[in-house]
């Protein structure tokens, strides 16, 4: 009896708190299917758990090691040994079972120790997915310290990021890329561009990415390059409280001096304005506009009192700090909070996820030089350089995000989830630009240009999802979703003041025939999105290989987009600019500055002018109908067959507020039905090893803005960007092949091929014209053809002192080009490669994980080929980014709850390049570098 007591005294605590689980996914072997009530049973304990609808099973156990038994009908039972459940951890482990050779009955025992990859169940998925697709885990983008969404996609295959937001699959564009988030399509905050900015999802967020690089009917039609999936977490395992606590030092970005800013709100260090830079509703009154729109030179004097005073309240209603000044810069630094667990309610599983994450960094490029090379003769042997510059450019990011999450279990047969997640990302850019003017013969003449900038990118998205399998029905899984967006990009009053230098007398001015006058300029986009979908998945025999899924979405996309420029003009009365930008915009020198009582005349001096172009400013909708069916089957033993077609409709429509006021023609529209196809075929050599063939027809769709009929000019590349109502959609052609081996859990070896036709694809096209007018415009055809190559391996079968260590590798090679429209000089090429289309990309990864020690190291190189950036002009070669490498160190230690992580990024510091080439010969236009970026993380969970 004292024993017993003894042995519950002692045992009792432990049981109590060394608490582990074991936690994974139940399916096919064949299919990858979930398989629903299957037994999983702890020999040991004689408990066990039965899977739900995903597949997915959790056992809570003490600290130990336990042997698995998995029982199914109609499936081989399987023994799992040797399985370590360790004390508030949990331990991962999907198990694949086989319908094959059941009368045999005979059980399957395998180690769980061939198991224990954290990549495994991407590499299952991947293995038994219908299409190509290529995935990143949570655990793999945990160990690569990628910080969001964006850094995650440079480490998938064929797969390389631009201005760290915009993806680009097998060297396409985010044109012919699809992000969604948990299968619904994220709209884009950029009124310029396709793609969605993924560097506004957080890393902490997501549970899995899933690229699909084939199109099969159940996915939009509108993607050819891959559809990104990001799957984030819905049901936690066990009770988690995690907070963690960040920083990171850059030589040239922490602790320095010169770093450019200036005044704002309250609210900046959050990434909000607190109203300090809002445009204010008295600009926009038409008692103003009346007075801001009228000839400078009738409004510098005045007999009418009420129009003195609105034109005075006009210009001093808006700030006069178009000057930056320096600070000096803390460290980076972020705090984030996540919460996790499962609850009983009303006798089914709830679970709930909260996390929320802040951040702060700063990125300073202090006096790179940039230039600007043109082509004056075709007979030169040299680029003429009309612009040499010093730049200094500094940004503060502050990032905050977070997302509720919850998940509930209706049984074994049905799951409701429910996402609201929030992203706000805003970059405050602060920049200066002094340089020489060699175009200038007569005088010395040096440009001085000062930019402040605000730009808030915001994003809230509400899911309400289901998932339904009804068991009568053999199993018939009903799927459906609905998915409300809020997005907006917010540019509250951002100022540019330029002004040029006389060095030989020593003056000051500002040609009005050569640069723009001092302006503010106010941007503002909104996108209400509203999707809907729902798939059902029909299979047609006992064994599930059949299947017939059918379904459909609808999806509305609602665009509110504005723009407004203020120029600051200078009477004959104002005191000319000298060279301080606070004396010429000083109280005195605004506004009403005089008043002759004998004459009754108001003398104003700067005054502001509203350049507003009112067609800038456009609403719009995108609204798609589709529907699909697709039907899989085995057509003999080894050779799988998915095919099908979907049905999309589109209704593409983009009007200028000129149309609207005006009853004008000025509308872009594109009312259009297709129908396409998808075949795919799936060759099983043996249990590990696929052959896949693809054909598939998809379309690219030109955005709202690049349909617009009207011109708007872009501050930042000093250019005027022409929409083009006549724009058609890209209609595609795919043909995919690849060979796959997946050699060992966690390992693969495959090669792939592809090549696609596209008719009518969209690019953009210099004008015959004395300004820089770039048209969006269709040309008939381009093609793209490329490899790729994937090889994971763990580096036991070198020597078992290698077993801790892995190594992992991805080549693209890529070949592109479309046609060249309307060449304007004898120089320009007949043919170009796709906007930012690397020739190649590679990524190469050594990682050490020892799960005794809990220690995890991983180093990893990323390459890049040159990229077409910018198209010449007139004669003048193409622009492009040059190609450089990256080298990453990440090292993770856990003390029991406490984890630390080590990051050293950039580690070889190559520089950013853009530059041409002329008569073999670079001529550069910018060259920087980012420096080394050191990283700590502290992060402690309580279970």
């Amino acid at each position: 009896m004292k024993r017993i007591l003894l042995t519950l005294l002692v045992g009792l605590p432990f049981m109590v708190f060394s608490q582990g689980t074991i936690s994974g996914i139940v399916s096919d072997e064949r299919t990858a299917d979930p398989l629903i009530g299957c037994n999983v049973l702890v020999k040991e304990t004689g408990g066990g758990a039965s899977s739900d609808i995903d597949g997915s099973y959790q056992i809570a156990l003490p600290a130990g090691t336990y042997n698995l038994y998995i029982t199914y009908l109609g499936y081989q039972d399987k023994t799992i040994a040797e399985v370590v459940v360790k004390d508030k951890e949990v331990t991962y482990l999907d198990i694949a079972l086989s319908d094959e050779a059941i009368e045999l009955n005979l059980d399957v025992v395998v180690t769980a120790s061939a198991l224990k990859n954290s990549e495994n169940s991407i590499l299952l998925l991947q293995k038994k997915s219908d299409k190509i697709q290529d995935g990143i885990s949570s655990q793999e983008m945990s160990r690569l310290a990628v910080g969001d969404a964006a850094g995650a996609m440079q480490k998938v295959t064929g797969a390389n990021v631009q201005g760290g937001k915009y993806v680009y699959i097998r060297g396409l564009g985010d044109r012919y890329s699809l992000s969604q988030l948990n299968g619904m399509v994220m709209p884009s905050t950029d009124p310029y561009r396709n793609g969605a900015q993924l560097d506004l999802i957080p890393t902490e967020l997501l549970d899995n990415i899933i690229t699909a690089k084939t199109f099969t009917p159940d996915q939009p039609g509108t993607f050819t390059g891959g559809n990104i999936d990001l799957q984030t977490k819905s049901f936690p395992e066990q009770f988690t409280f995690t907070v963690s606590a960040s920083t990171g030092y850059n030589q040239q970005n922490n602790f320095v001096d010169n770093f450019l800013t200036h005044h704002g709100g309250s609210k900046d260090w959050l990434g909000f304005d607190d109203g300090t830079r809002k445009q204010p509703v008295y600009l926009r009154e038409e008692s103003t506009l009346q007075w801001l729109n009228k000839n400078g030179e009738l409004r510098s004097r005045f007999g009418n009192q009420e129009a003195a005073q609105t034109v005075d309240q006009a210009i001093k209603s808006l700030s006069t700090e178009f000057d930056p000044y320096s600070v000096r810069t803390p460290l980076d630094h972020g705090l984030a909070l996540s919460f996790g667990n499962q609850y009983k309610v009303f006798g089914n599983k709830l679970g709930v996820i909260v996390s929320a994450n802040y951040k702060r960094s700063y990125s300073n490029l202090a006096n790179y030089v940039t230039a600007n090379w043109t082509l004056f003769d075709v007979n030169s042997s040299s680029l003429f350089n009309v612009g040499d510059f010093d730049d200094n450019k500094s940004t503060e990011n502050p990032i905050l995000n977070g997302m509720v999450g919850l998940a509930y279990k209706l049984g074994a047969s049905s799951t409701i989830k429910f996402n609201a997640i929030y992203n706000n990302n805003t970059e405050k850019t602060s920049r200066y630009v002094y340089g020489h003017r060699p175009d200038n013969i007569i005088d010395p003449l040096f440009l001085q240009g000062r930019a402040l900038i605000f730009n808030q990118r915001n994003m809230q998205t509400y899911q309400l999802s289901g998932s339904h399998v009804i068991q009568k029905w053999n199993e018939t899984r009903i799927e459906w979703s609905g998915a409300r967006t809020n997005s907006f990009m917010y540019e509250p009053d951002s100022r540019f003041f330029t002004n040029v230098y006389n060095a030989k007398s020593d003056q000051y001015t500002i040609p009005l025939s050569d640069i723009e006058q001092p302006f503010h300029f106010f941007r503002d986009l909104n996108d209400k999105q509203n999707v809907g979908k729902l798939d059902i998945t029909i299979p047609l025999n006992s064994s599930r290989t059949t299947k017939v899924k059918l379904g459909g979405l609808y999806s509305q996309k609602n665009r509110d987009f504005s723009e407004n420029r203020y120029q600051i003009e200078s009477s004959q009365f104002a005191k000319p600019f000298a060279g301080s930008i606070e004396e010429f915009l000083a109280p005195a020198n605004l506004g009403v500055i005089n008043y002759d009582e004998g004459k009754n005349r108001y003398y104003v001096g700067n005054y502001l002018e509203d350049a507003t172009l009112v067609d800038n400013n456009y609403i719009g909708h995108d609204i798609v109908y589709a529907g699909y069916g697709m039907l899989s089957f085995d057509v003999f033993e080894k050779l799988r067959f998915i095919g099908g077609a979907r049905y999309e409709v589109t209704d593409l429509r983009a009007e200028s507020q000129l149309s609207i006021k005006a009853d004008s023609l000025r509308i872009g529209q594109i009312n259009e039905q297709d129908l396409l196809p998808s075949f795919n075929l799936i060759y099983g050599v043996n249990e590990d090893m696929n052959i896949r063939a693809s054909y598939s027809q998809t379309i690219a769709r030109p955005n709202m803005r690049e349909l617009a009929p009207f011109s708007s000019y872009d501050p930042l590349t000093k250019e005027y960007y022409i929409g083009n109502p006549k724009l058609e959609r890209t209609l595609i052609n795919n043909v995919d092949l690849r060979w796959e081996w997946f050699t060992r859990p966690g390992e693969i070896l495959a090669l792939s091929g592809y090549y696609k036709h596209f008719e009518n694809p969209i690019t953009l096209q210099y004008l015959r014209s004395s300004n820089p007018e770039i048209q969006y415009t269709n040309v008939t055809s381009g093609e793209l053809y490329g490899l790729e190559f994937e090889f994971r391996k763990d580096l036991d079968f070198i020597s078992q002192a290698f077993r801790d260590f892995k190594f992992s590798t991805n080549l693209s090679l890529i070949k592109s080009r479309m046609e060249v429209k309307n060449q304007i000089t004898a120089l320009d090429p007949e043919t170009r490669p796709f906007d930012g289309q690397s020739p190649y990309i590679a990524n190469v990864a050594i990682n050490y994980v020892n799960q005794e020690t809990n220690w995890d190291i991983i180093l990893a190189l990323n390459l890049l080929g040159d990229r077409l950036s910018l198209i010449g002009r007139e004669g003048t070669p193409d622009i492009y980014d040059r190609g450089r490498s990256q080298l990453d160190l990440t090292i993770t230690k856990k003390i029991n709850d406490l984890s630390i992580r080590l990051t050293a990024k950039n580690l070889l510091n190559s520089p950013y390049t853009r530059s041409s080439t002329f008569k073999d010969t670079e001529f550069v236009y910018t060259k920087f570098y980012q420096g080394v970026t050191m990283g700590l993380t502290l992060g402690y969970t309580i279970h």
